[in-house]
């Protein structure tokens, strides 16, 4: 499957306007193209030379500027960005979620605006792709039952730059509101037993006070302050889930380690 030149011109033109520049300018780019795999097509990340990537390899990764060319040509389907360890990003998937008429699915749509961050039509145009500055507290999930897949490494989104009215344009620091996510038992199977978390996305390093700084000069630096100084205001007084959301942002800055959130 390739594209022809004006539809291929049209989606880097669209891509380069709408999606967030925090995202073109990192080496995280590939082609794709559908390919059968165990008897199934399935979307396959490809290099500018026509060799297969891999989604663990960033030497198989290149820049955007690289892959609009090499698809420019016309030889692969379109555009994907790659989510790694060494980013902050995550990614959320929701398949089939769009009707014939526009309408989401509503229990996606809960989904889509709890995380409320850089909202996309997946390439289908019946899905919907969320990315936010976020890192997993574990690996990342996928239910096919549900058409619901998370990820922050490992994995590649075939992006479209197709916003949608009404949707952040924008990636946001959602940390509370990705791991709220990732662990809601409606959607993704918790583990029973506890398993080692993935590298942090965060820098571990600084001392507690420089930790504490870089949290509250993040986007939503203000309400963690708050909470930290011991104001459930945001959360109608409910200290409870004040207290939850203050060790969903710690465990995120802290790269989850208990002694430091302690």
């Amino acid at each position: 499957m390739s594209s022809t030149p004006s539809l291929a011109q049209n989606t880097v033109n669209r891509i380069q306007a709408n999606v967030p520049p925090e995202l073109q300018q990192l080496d995280q780019w590939v082609c794709w193209r559908k390919a059968k795999r165990e008897g199934k097509w399935t979307k396959v990340p490809f290099q500018v030379d026509g060799h297969e990537a891999k989604t663990n390899d960033p030497a198989t990764w290149t820049s955007f500027e690289a892959v609009s060319a090499a698809y420019l040509v016309g030889k692969f389907a379109g555009l994907g960005f790659v989510f790694s360890e060494h980013d902050l990003y995550t990614g959320a998937d929701f398949d089939n979620c769009i009707d014939g008429t526009g309408t989401i699915d509503p229990d996606k749509l809960a989904t889509i605006r709890q995380l409320d961050s850089y909202t996309e039509r997946s390439q289908s145009g019946l899905g919907v792709h969320v990315i936010a500055r976020a890192g997993l507290p574990g690996p990342g999930r996928n239910n096919q039952k549900l058409g619901r897949e998370i990820y922050d490494r490992g994995r590649f989104f075939v992006v479209t730059g197709d916003i949608m009215d009404g949707f952040p344009t924008t990636i946001e620091d959602r940390p509370e509101a990705v791991a709220a996510y990732y662990l809601d038992a409606r959607y993704f199977r918790q583990a029973s037993k506890p398993k080692t978390a993935p590298p942090p996305k965060q820098e571990t390093t600084l001392d507690d006070q420089a930790l504490l700084d870089l949290m509250f000069a993040a986007v939503n630096g203000a309400k963690l302050r708050r909470l930290w100084n011991g104001d459930s205001a945001d959360y109608n007084g409910d200290d409870s889930a004040g207290d939850q959301a203050l060790c969903n942002a710690l465990a995120f800055w802290t790269g989850k380690d208990a002694a430091r959130m302690d």
